[in-house]
């Protein structure tokens, strides 16, 4: 009986490597395959997430740069005349109101806007560049009483400074558009 038990008991075991064997080999490749796939689609993800995020940093410089410009054309266009007018009328004691408002809202945004060009520049590889060191001048320049400038000093003092920065982020912008170009190629190229 011993005999016939081992021969069962044999070809049991050899019945359950006959199912199992290809079963776990399938199994080992499937899972293998699985995570090759796995890997090419988190690669392809990283790609794509890679070009997106180049592609919002690009677009907030863009919109940067163009905040810069118009603040800078602004006030080329709405103080320049308020100078001819001070002129014309021996002071600015009669610009009144708004227009001095106007004149103010930029003067008090720069230090903000000239920090943050300032970060960007670090954070891009741009310190030492001269234009890093013309906004660190500018930064660590002391700010003079008003009374020792005309209003005409002051506006076109302003439109440097906002000139200053614009060039600054022009920098930036540009250093991005090369890396922008560069991931679309790579992204594209994959597809």
């Amino acid at each position: 009986m011993e005999t016939e038990s081992i021969k069962i008991v044999t070809d049991g075991v050899v019945e359950i490597c006959k199912i199992l064997g290809p079963a776990i080999i399938t199994a080992l490749v499937g899972y293998k395959a699985g995570k090759s796939h796995i890997e090419v689609k988190l690669k392809e993800l990283e790609r794509v997430h890679a070009f997106s995020a180049s592609e919002k940093l690009f677009d907030y410089y863009r919109d940067r740069e163009k905040e810069l410009s118009d603040a800078h054309t602004s006030i080329y266009e709405n103080l320049s005349y308020l100078v001819g007018y001070s002129s014309a009328t021996e002071g600015v004691e009669e610009l009144r109101g708004d227009t001095l408002k106007l004149y103010d809202m930029y003067e008090n945004s720069f230090p903000t806007q000239l920090r943050l060009t300032i970060r960007d520049l670090e954070k891009h590889g741009f310190k030492g560049t001269e234009e890093y060191k013309q906004l660190e001048k500018l930064r660590d320049e002391p700010k003079k009483p008003n009374n020792e400038e005309t209003f005409g000093d002051r506006v076109f003092g302003l439109m440097q400074k906002y000139e200053d920065l614009r060039i600054a982020n022009q920098l930036i912008l540009e250093k991005l558009s090369t890396g922008y170009i560069e991931e679309y190629t790579k992204h594209n190229k994959g597809n």
